[in-house]
Protein backbone atom coordinates (compact mmCIF):
# COMPACT_ATOMS: atom_id res chain seq x y z
CA UNK A 1 0.00 0.00 0.00
CA UNK A 2 2.45 2.14 0.45
CA UNK A 3 4.46 1.76 -2.36
CA UNK A 4 0.99 3.31 -4.55
CA UNK A 5 0.73 5.76 -1.91
CA UNK A 6 4.61 6.95 -2.55
CA UNK A 7 3.45 7.26 -6.66
CA UNK A 8 0.35 8.95 -5.87
CA UNK A 9 1.37 11.31 -3.41
CA UNK A 10 2.29 14.29 -6.12
CA UNK A 11 -1.53 13.68 -7.50
CA UNK A 12 -3.44 13.67 -4.75
CA UNK A 13 -1.31 16.97 -3.19
CA UNK A 14 -2.57 18.61 -6.70
CA UNK A 15 -5.07 21.15 -5.17
CA UNK A 16 -7.77 20.87 -7.92
CA UNK A 17 -8.03 17.33 -7.74
CA UNK A 18 -9.10 17.82 -4.08
CA UNK A 19 -11.70 20.23 -4.63
CA UNK A 20 -13.57 18.72 -7.80
CA UNK A 21 -12.53 14.99 -8.63
CA UNK A 22 -12.79 13.97 -4.52
CA UNK A 23 -16.19 15.79 -4.63
CA UNK A 24 -17.19 13.91 -7.48
CA UNK A 25 -16.05 10.25 -6.41
CA UNK A 26 -18.36 11.12 -3.84
CA UNK A 27 -21.20 12.44 -5.37
CA UNK A 28 -21.08 9.22 -7.73
CA UNK A 29 -20.41 6.93 -4.30
CA UNK A 30 -23.65 8.71 -2.66
CA UNK A 31 -25.61 8.11 -6.00
CA UNK A 32 -24.63 4.07 -5.90
CA UNK A 33 -25.36 3.58 -2.75
CA UNK A 34 -28.41 5.69 -2.61
CA UNK A 35 -29.46 3.00 -6.06
CA UNK A 36 -28.48 -0.08 -4.17
CA UNK A 37 -30.73 0.83 -1.47
CA UNK A 38 -33.82 1.74 -3.58
CA UNK A 39 -33.62 -1.93 -5.26
CA UNK A 40 -33.25 -3.78 -2.17
CA UNK A 41 -36.54 -1.88 -1.06
CA UNK A 42 -38.56 -2.57 -4.17
CA UNK A 43 -37.27 -6.40 -4.08
CA UNK A 44 -38.95 -6.12 -0.28
CA UNK A 45 -41.94 -4.96 -1.32
CA UNK A 46 -42.27 -7.19 -4.70
CA UNK A 47 -41.75 -10.17 -1.71
CA UNK A 48 -44.42 -9.03 0.43
CA UNK A 49 -46.93 -8.18 -2.93
CA UNK A 50 -46.49 -11.64 -4.00
CA UNK A 51 -47.28 -13.47 -0.51
CA UNK A 52 -50.15 -11.33 0.16
CA UNK A 53 -51.33 -12.61 -3.72
CA UNK A 54 -50.69 -16.23 -2.83
CA UNK A 55 -53.58 -16.89 -1.95
CA UNK A 56 -55.76 -15.21 -4.61
CA UNK A 57 -53.48 -17.09 -7.05
CA UNK A 58 -54.28 -20.83 -5.07
CA UNK A 59 -50.91 -20.75 -3.76
CA UNK A 60 -51.11 -22.14 -0.43
CA UNK A 61 -47.68 -23.19 1.42
CA UNK A 62 -47.62 -26.24 3.30
CA UNK A 63 -46.86 -25.18 6.90
CA UNK A 64 -43.45 -26.66 8.41
CA UNK A 65 -43.59 -29.51 10.65
CA UNK A 66 -40.78 -31.13 12.30
CA UNK A 67 -40.51 -35.04 11.47
CA UNK A 68 -40.98 -36.35 14.55
CA UNK A 69 -44.60 -34.29 15.12
CA UNK A 70 -45.05 -35.91 11.55
CA UNK A 71 -44.90 -39.23 12.29
CA UNK A 72 -46.83 -38.85 15.19
CA UNK A 73 -49.61 -37.15 13.49
CA UNK A 74 -49.36 -39.44 10.68
CA UNK A 75 -49.72 -42.81 13.24
CA UNK A 76 -52.31 -41.02 15.47
CA UNK A 77 -54.69 -40.45 11.71
CA UNK A 78 -54.24 -43.92 11.46
CA UNK A 79 -55.10 -45.39 14.56
CA UNK A 80 -58.18 -43.13 14.28
CA UNK A 81 -59.04 -44.70 11.17
CA UNK A 82 -58.77 -48.09 11.88
CA UNK A 83 -60.73 -47.68 15.53
CA UNK A 84 -63.99 -49.36 13.95
CA UNK A 85 -62.04 -52.13 13.11
CA UNK A 86 -60.96 -52.61 16.87
CA UNK A 87 -64.48 -52.69 17.69
CA UNK A 88 -65.26 -55.74 15.61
Amino acid sequence: MAYYSAHLQDIAQYPDLKMNLFQNFQEVGNAIIFFKLIEQALAVEEVCDLLHAAPFQNIIPKPHVKRKFRDVKFSFSLSQKTVCFNEL
